[in-house]
């Protein structure tokens, strides 16, 4: 399963983390993308397998999982860009953005989830 997270921040940093410290998904099944290459070479410090990217397209071209892990008022302009395809899972820890807002924003109806994590998740 090839996983997308949109923010490196601590939330989309310990949700990679976290992902990892199981037995399913590997580092290099993970990329992650942010404008901070600072937060970016960090996390590939920790596991040389993450891929990491500052283009969020790039980073959702081929997952199957997009994992938003942004500020709430980021959500409408990285899922204009990103070009959401039906057959990929969003799950957007912004709080307090409604699933019909992530499916206007999308443009697309795919399945989606709201999660509510906090960082001990990693």
């Amino acid at each position: 399963m090839k996983i997308a997270i949109i923010g490196a921040g601590n939330m989309g940093s310990a949700i990679a983390l976290g992902l990892v410290n199981g037995d399913i998904i590997k580092p290099h099944d993970i990329i992650i993308s942010n404008p901070s290459t600072e937060k970016l070479n960090a996390l590939k410090a920790r596991y040389a397998d993450f891929n990491i990217t500052s283009d969020n397209k790039e980073a959702t071209k081929n997952s199957e999982v997009v994992i938003l892990a942004v500020k709430p008022w980021i959500v409408e302009k990285v899922l204009n860009e990103i070009n959401l395809k039906k057959q990929q899972m969003l799950v957007s820890i912004a709080a307090g953005v409604t699933f019909g807002q992530l499916g206007k924003y999308s443009g697309v109806d795919s399945t989606m989830y709201r999660v509510i994590p906090n960082t001990a998740i990693s």
